[in-house]
């Protein structure tokens, strides 16, 4: 669309230069209005002398100031596509680290926990009190496991949008 506006642009500033041109036109004419045959037909030339610029000027000035706000509308755009891309990147490596960090070391953690806490239960070690929280903590590792995953798979669509692309699946890299 932006492109649109920069050619329309283009097209009156052709525009506007042309009409700044003086203007060539010829002509032939017959008429039977005059009664002597050798003055029947007719041919002439015109030129048109653009003789007050001022106008023409203003429409010049007008054409270039449009062509450069459709550019600078451009400009904009390209800008803020690329701000937007930077943040999507952004966006998909922080949710890419948070998923390193919950598989590797909160869930292992937790499950590591809950073993611990229901061998020590088994032991009369622990109550159940600390067996119900270390499975607590396990159910929010999960649900933060499942969060970061679902924060990667919104960061990666996030990407293939304002990069233009159809988006991948995290864990095949292919369309869903």
């Amino acid at each position: 669309m932006a492109q649109a506006r920069i050619d329309g642009a283009a097209a009156s500033l052709d525009r506007a230069r042309a009409e700044r041109r003086p203007g060539l036109s010829w002509m032939s004419q017959y008429s039977t209005m005059w009664p002597m045959a050798a003055h029947r037909w007719m041919v002439g030339a015109g030129v048109e002398l653009p003789l007050q610029q001022q106008p023409r000027r203003a429409a010049l000035d007008a054409a270039r100031a449009e062509g450069q706000q459709a550019q600078a509308a451009r400009e904009q755009l390209q800008d803020q596509l690329a701000v937007e891309e930077e943040l999507a990147r952004t966006m998909v490596e922080e949710a890419r680290q948070r998923l390193v960090l919950e598989e590797n070391r909160r869930l292992p953690l937790a499950l590591a926990r809950v073993e611990a806490t229901r061998i020590a239960y088994g032991a009369d070690q622990a109550d159940v009190q600390a067996l119900l929280e270390a499975a607590a903590d396990l159910t929010g590792a999960r649900r933060a496991l499942d969060a970061a995953r679902a924060d990667l798979a919104l960061g990666l669509a996030e990407l293939a949008w304002a990069t233009g692309n159809s988006p991948k699946s995290p864990d095949h890299g292919g369309p869903r």
